[in-house]
Formats: C-alpha cells, sequence, structure tokens
C-alpha cells in the first residue's frame, strides 16, 4: 500500500505532497563553533548565536512513489532552492528561530534590515514564554530590506500573529499586507513573505507561524519557538534498489537551511 503523502515539497516552480519519510528524520541544528584548552587546564569555547537546520530523510517504497520525491530535485521542476515544509512543524511554529525570535538578529542572525543590525531591550512581564529580550529596528529611507520567504502547503492556511510595539510608519508586513501587534491574521495561496516596511521604529518581540488546515484554529497561547526553515539546498541524494521484482528502493536525501544565507 502506497504511503501516506504527508511533505509538502518542491521548488518556486512547482510544489506538491510527496511521500511521508521514513522514521527516524534527522532534523539537527548546526552552527559555527570552536573550542580548545588553556595551559592551566582550563578550556574555552566560542560559537555562533545563529544555527541553521539540517535534514537527513529516508524514502523507502515502490520504485515509483519514492522517484516522484527525487525529480523534484533532478530539475525537472526548475533549480533550487527547494522548499520543504517539516511536518512536525506545522502546527508550531513554522518560521525558523531567527524570525520567531528576531532578537538573534541583533548579532549574527539573518536580518530584517540587511547588514544594519537592530538593537535590543528587556521584553516586558508575559505569561507567554516571549523571548526575554525584543529587537528594536529603525528603519530609514535608505535602509537594505529583506523579505523572507516560506511555502503555504496545499489545503492549509498560515494564521500569523506577533508581539511588540511600532513607532511611526514602520510595519511588519505578511504578504504586502500589516498586521498589527498581538492580532490574528490569516493567509492562504503559495507564498507568506515577511518583512519590514515604512519608515520608523519597530520593536519586535517574537513572532509565530501556524499552518493549520483550512478550517481549523491555532493556537496561541503560548509562544513556540521557531521549528521550521527557509529554502533548502539539496546536498546529494542516493537511490538504492533492494527487489527489482517488487519494485522496492529506497532514497537518502541531505538538506541544508540556506535561505536568508544566500542573499
Amino acid at each position: 500500500m502506497a504511503r501516506k503523502k504527508t511533505l509538502w515539497f518542491g521548488t518556486e516552480e512547482y510544489r506538491e505532497w510527496v511521500m511521508c519519510p521514513d522514521q527516524g528524520l534527522q532534523m539537527p541544528s548546526s552552527g559555527w563553533n570552536e573550542n580548545g584548552g588553556f595551559l592551566n587546564g582550563g578550556a574555552w569555547s566560542a560559537s555562533s548565536d545563529t544555527t541553521h537546520r539540517t535534514y537527513s530523510a529516508n524514502f523507502s517504497g515502490d520504485y515509483e512513489t519514492v522517484q516522484q520525491v527525487l525529480d523534484i530535485t533532478d530539475g525537472q521542476f526548475g533549480p533550487g532552492p527547494y522548499y520543504f515544509i517539516d511536518p512536525f512543524a506545522q502546527g508550531t511554529n513554522s518560521v525558523s528561530k531567527w524570525i520567531a525570535s528576531p532578537r538573534l538578529m541583533a548579532t549574527d542572525a539573518p536580518c530584517f534590515t540587511g547588514p544594519v543590525r537592530p538593537s535590543l531591550a528587556t521584553t516586558g512581564v508575559n505569561a507567554i514564554r516571549l523571548p526575554t529580550k525584543s529587537a528594536v529596528f529603525t528603519v530609514g529611507p535608505s535602509s537594505a530590506l529583506k523579505t523572507f520567504r516560506y511555502a503555504i502547503p496545499q489545503g492549509f492556511t498560515a494564521h500569523v500573529r506577533w508581539w511588540g510595539s511600532q513607532t511611526g510608519a514602520t510595519v511588519l508586513e505578511f504578504n504586502s499586507t500589516s498586521v498589527a501587534p498581538s492580532t490574528t491574521t490569516t493567509f492562504t495561496g503559495d507564498w507568506l513573505d515577511i518583512e519590514l516596511s515604512g519608515i520608523g521604529t519597530i520593536t519586535i518581540s517574537g513572532i509565530m507561524v501556524q499552518l493549520v488546515k483550512t478550517g481549523d484554529s491555532p493556537d496561541f497561547s503560548v509562544f513556540k519557538s521557531g521549528r521550521g526553515t527557509t529554502a533548502v539546498a539539496v546536498t546529494d541524494t542516493t537511490l538504492t534498489g533492494y527487489s527489482a521484482i517488487r519494485g522496492r528502493v529506497a532514497a537518502t536525501m541531505n538538506l541544508l537551511e540556506v535561505g536568508g544565507w544566500d542573499a
């Protein structure tokens, strides 16, 4: 019996539901890290504040079903980068951790204001576990603003909510629509583009995007960290045949989060 198609995957040109990966999807977060020892017996360690996601997925089953996944990475539907919706993150917070917690943009994460880093302010007392520091962005007429893109799966709705405040005309936009803080707005369609717009100052404590089946309700009662990924690169794929008679094969695919750092 064919495995249920529960993974939304594809390119800018084409995306579709493909078979669910096998059990044991590897999802480590990786960043820069160096460490060493001192002559006096002590030790030191230095690392980036921000990390990127990597995925190692295995697909096994009948040849045609597995090949449908590999067709996407073989250029049939356009080049990468690729958009991969982590099925574990769909109902939690589907954006990257540095979008969800913009405080990371103050140090080394990809940033809404490009090379100009925000300052940090202490987040007010709250009962929903918001990050303890908020990012304060100052946007001017010459600011080099960046847009971060996420895919919306077919049959799903993106529910967005953010916490913070605005001064002046600067706003947080989703698909070119300004969303006020502490309000929930929904989006359907193919994409969710997140960016700043307007001149002024905006303070962002946290951002949540929940992808839920259209008609279902989101849950913003507690802030959830970012657990999704921006665009990914496919670093390698391997196809292994197990039974030509039964048409059984397996494939391994490794993906690397590059969206945000690639431009």
